[in-house]
């Protein structure tokens, strides 16, 4: 009873954040309109009626990423191969809470003018623990051929062994290193946080540089916190959140967070990380970093960038010390309200697809999810000879809790963990309260 009464809390504070925030919604040809709560009769009968006739044209509404260009061309070359099926694109504007706002309103209202939706890393439970969304195999023919186990960072979109959503973009924590330092040191990329530190603290010592930095990571309190927090967290054998139970252990969380604390008092990490956003792109592009931390979509845009980077042809990256970086995937869920599941879910699967994924990187830098895309020759030029090393990274990635409480169990973490690396309280009481607090919301 207690997580129902929560879950119910954490819907109604969403859906009145939305009604009270102007929301901008940039539509093709359409006008939204909410549609009164059906019977079970007549979900019953929609669901019977949802595949549509070979001949029989339908319209379907898909809510995606504010990527118009792409979209449309997309859209222009599905509706050629699948003329009976026709696709209103409405892009979805603002950041990721303002976009999960108006999608969580629609489906409280039962609306059945969204069909398909674009959704982020860690909404996927919300939505399947209020019942809004239908899983893929309910939908004929929707995963003929097992089409699912072509893709990667999928784990996110299962619930019960169901697949309820498809990725269609990846992005992934990764570490990027000065790999002309490692090799002057003779020194192998790290694959452990205690190597990473006696690796920087070899360099730092060798080097003739006053104003070499060790590590640094985007440590201002954010979502991206969070993200972080977990690459340090699981190789200390915990989960935070796993199978709806607390995985806590609370010496082992104190552990993570000192090992934050001393990497800056040890001088390894500058002393005002807590406050960087993407500060540490600028520090490495001087030459005065050693390793960094960020997503793995920042390889070709800021690391491997010529411009403003003398260093960009003297960079490596790998795969975060521990073993995995933090997913951040968009993958494609179909409303439970829908009059058209069948005809979004062949839309789905086409945008989806591998020449869709492989036309999306080409134009706005978005990593594939489906494995076979990475043999591409163009996906090779474009990731500039690291198409192995990112396909690492991606592969090995590990998502977030997978709970509809994330929102509330990441805030408490970004609270206590960033009081801790400010030095306003210690990392046993910030261990301490991660514990209590999120005990409080989950069990």
């Amino acid at each position: 009873m207690k997580k129902i009464a929560v879950l119910l809390v954490i819907v109604m504070a969403f859906t009145l954040a939305a009604c009270q925030k102007h929301q901008t919604i940039e539509t093709k040809d359409s006008e939204q309109s909410t549609s009164e709560k059906k019977t079970e009769q007549e979900e019953t009968t929609e669901k019977e009626e949802s595949a549509p006739a070979k001949d029989e044209q339908v319209t379907i509404n898909y809510y995606g990423k504010p990527n118009e260009e792409l979209e449309l061309k997309i859209i222009e070359s599905f509706e050629s191969e699948y003329p009976n099926i026709k696709v209103n694109y409405i892009a979805l504007t603002g950041g990721s809470n303002d976009k999960l706002q108006a999608i969580q309103t629609i489906l409280q209202a039962q609306d059945d003018s969204m069909d398909l939706f674009a959704a982020d890393a860690t909404w996927p439970t919300i939505f399947t623990a209020a019942g809004w969304v239908v899983p893929y195999d309910e939908i004929p023919n929707a995963l003929e051929g097992n089409i699912i186990d072509n893709y990667m960072t999928t784990e996110n979109f299962m619930q019960n062994g169901q697949v309820y959503g498809i990725p269609f973009q990846a992005n992934v924590g990764a570490l990027f290193y000065r790999k002309d330092l490692l090799e002057k040191y003779n020194l192998s990329v790290p694959t452990t946080w205690d190597k990473l530190k006696e690796a920087a603290n070899v360099i730092m010592a060798g080097e003739d540089n006053p104003n070499l930095v060790g590590y640094a990571a985007g440590w201002k309190q954010s979502e991206g916190l969070s993200c972080v927090v977990l690459e340090y967290m699981w190789p200390n054998g915990m989960d935070i959140v796993k199978d709806g139970k607390v995985d806590i252990d609370e010496e082992q969380m104190e552990k993570s967070i000192q090992f934050m604390v001393n990497l800056m008092d040890e001088g390894i990490s500058p002393e005002k990380m807590p406050t960087y956003g993407s500060e540490h792109r600028a520090l490495y592009k001087s030459g005065n970093l050693i390793f960094a931390r960020d997503w793995v979509t920042s390889t070709t845009k800021h690391f491997l960038n010529p411009e403003g980077n003398e260093y960009y042809d003297k960079t490596g990256v790998a795969i975060m010390p521990g073993g995995h970086g933090t997913l951040g995937n968009w993958g494609l869920m179909i409303s439970k309200y829908s009059n058209n599941k069948e005809a979004a879910a062949t839309f789905a699967k086409y945008r989806a697809s591998k020449e869709s994924l492989l036309l999306q990187n080409d134009m706005i830098g978005a990593l594939p999810t489906i494995e076979s895309s990475y043999d591409d020759v163009g996906l090779e030029e474009r990731l500039l000879g690291y198409k192995d090393e990112i396909f690492e990274v991606v592969k090995t990635s590990k998502s977030r809790p997978i709970t509809p409480y994330w929102g509330e169990v990441s805030q408490i973490i970004q609270v206590q963990v960033h009081s801790a690396i400010s030095g306003l309280i210690t990392s046993e009481e910030a261990a301490t309260s991660i514990k209590e607090e999120i005990t409080r919301i989950i069990d």
